[in-house]
């Protein structure tokens, strides 16, 4: 009896042995992490991870649209928004402030030049508005069109104003003087950038990207 006692119990205790005995298990893939909750982490495409980059709301405007955003030499951003047509400005501190009330509905572009003086492209039936830094602005550009797209100061310091219905690039000197560099078969100059001495256009509604290059034609 005593023998059939000590089996059972050095059975019982080997199946607890076994049951206990541990298991090593591997995280290492960005599938086997995304299954967690991430907590200020992100995770690499290879499975590493690291600490994510830190969120912080510079401004609520209160407008429905924010449509673009430019930076100044003092590191100060311009934050054009619609459909109220205001441009406000966030210090590298974080202040913020309205800098910039236009009549029209919508602002669709901002660019700051060498000397932090901001233009304005306003929308739609618009112009380009010049605003220095006290917040006193001029009308600078009025290219006759429906819709400004975008800005861009070249390097020469002109300002590029990207405009539709009829697809066009006007050239405006810093003295106000303005002619057009480029006409496209389509609606709209959406986007440009300056890479070397060629500008870069990007269209609608085809969607093409020319190449605008000094005494060359336009190129596809």
């Amino acid at each position: 009896m005593i023998l059939k006692s000590t089996a059972i119990l050095s059975l019982f205790w080997a199946c607890i042995i076994f049951a206990s005995s541990p298991k090593t298990v591997t995280h290492n893939s960005k599938v086997d992490f995304e299954r967690g909750k991430l907590d200020n982490v992100t995770i690499l495409h290879d499975g590493k991870i690291m600490p994510s980059p830190v969120i912080k709301k510079l401004i609520d405007t209160g407008e429905p649209f924010i449509w673009s955003i430019a930076e100044d030499a003092d590191g100060a951003l311009y934050i054009a928004t619609g459909m109220d047509g205001q441009l406000y400005k966030v210090s590298a501190k974080g202040d913020t402030a309205l800098f910039f009330d236009a009549p029209e509905m919508n602002i669709f572009a901002v660019a700051v030049d060498a000397k932090n003086n901001v233009y304005a492209a306003t929308s739609p039936e618009g112009q380009v508005y010049k605003i220095n830094q006290s917040g006193e602005s001029t009308s600078f550009f009025d290219p006759d069109a429906v819709f400004i797209w975008d800005l861009l100061i070249d390097a020469a310091g002109n300002v590029l104003v990207a405009t539709g219905e009829k697809a066009a690039i006007h050239k405006v000197t810093p003295d106000g003087k303005s002619s057009v560099i480029f006409e496209g078969e389509e609606n709209h100059v959406r986007t440009m950038i300056q890479v070397g001495g060629s500008i870069y256009a990007g269209t609608s509604s085809k969607g093409f990207i020319y190449r605008i290059s000094p005494g060359e034609k336009p190129f596809v």
